[in-house]
């Protein structure tokens, strides 16, 4: 029953595409992903469930992926709405959350911090989630630039929604699964 985290260095630097590579890699897991933003996209209630896979939306392209469900939701800077979350999750195994801020709320079994050029800066979040993550992994053509020093072993994405062998088989050692 794993419960992923992928947070990232700033906004596009890949962590949608490296959550749809995980969900293709691992389609055993029968992933529900969950995108935390605190963007309005429109949505009445706090937590919706994106039905239409495609990739018109992060959400479509998990489903386009191969995850089971996929979910928004809708927070603010300072609260998660806990309780429409724990509801849409109830029932829910294999888990793997886009967002920094989660993983100060929940214990995961994995983190991943996706380190792109930071041209545009760091987000404020990514700073404590690359302190406790287990590894780094960098976008396809993308230079690493890290906030802090890290001894955490860095993996490179091989292409967008694919990952590269070495970090499968790092997930597959880590998650406890056997070599197919």
């Amino acid at each position: 029953m794993p419960v992923i985290v992928v947070g990232g260095s700033n906004k596009s630097c890949g962590k949608t595409s490296l959550i749809c590579g995980i969900i293709a890699a691992f389609p055993e897991f029968k992933w529900t992903a969950v995108k935390i933003s605190s963007h309005e996209y429109g949505q009445i209630e706090p937590v919706w469930e994106e039905t239409s896979s495609g990739q018109g939306t992060d959400t479509a392209r998990y489903l386009a992926a191969g995850a089971h469900r996929a979910l928004l939701v809708s927070a603010s800077e300072t609260a998660l709405p806990w309780r429409e979350m724990q509801a849409a999750l109830s029932q829910v195994r294999n888990v793997i959350y886009e967002s920094n801020r989660i993983s100060e709320e929940i214990q995961p079994d994995l983190r991943l911090a996706v380190a792109a050029g930071a041209e545009t800066g760091f987000k404020l979040s990514f700073v404590p989630f690359l302190e406790v993550a287990d590894a780094v992994i960098a976008p396809p053509g993308s230079e690493i630039i890290l906030p802090v020093a890290s001894e955490k072993p860095i993996f490179r994405q091989s292409s967008h929604g694919e990952i590269s062998l070495e970090l499968m088989e790092w997930l597959r050692e880590r998650l406890g699964l056997e070599q197919p």
